[in-house]
């Protein structure tokens, strides 16, 4: 399966990867990515589980919402 991942994406795994081999902390993870304890915690679960390809968006590849004109 082919990934596509943008830099921010990228940067994130490297993080998630230090804060799963323990080098750092999740808080301090937290602090370099701007998100919450609570955010890199359910990042790390997601990383665990799916490897790399968990935390790329869900967004990606799915159709725009359409906006409905109405006359």
């Amino acid at each position: 399966m082919l990934l596509t991942m943008s830099a921010k994406e990228l940067s994130k795994i490297e993080i998630i990867q230090h804060v799963c081999d323990k080098r750092i902390r999740q808080i301090d993870a937290a602090q370099a990515i701007k998100l919450s304890r609570r955010q890199i915690q359910r990042l790390v679960n997601r990383f665990r589980e799916f490897c790399p390809q968990g935390l790329v968006s869900k967004k990606r590849a799915q159709p725009g919402e359409s906006l409905l004109l109405y006359p």
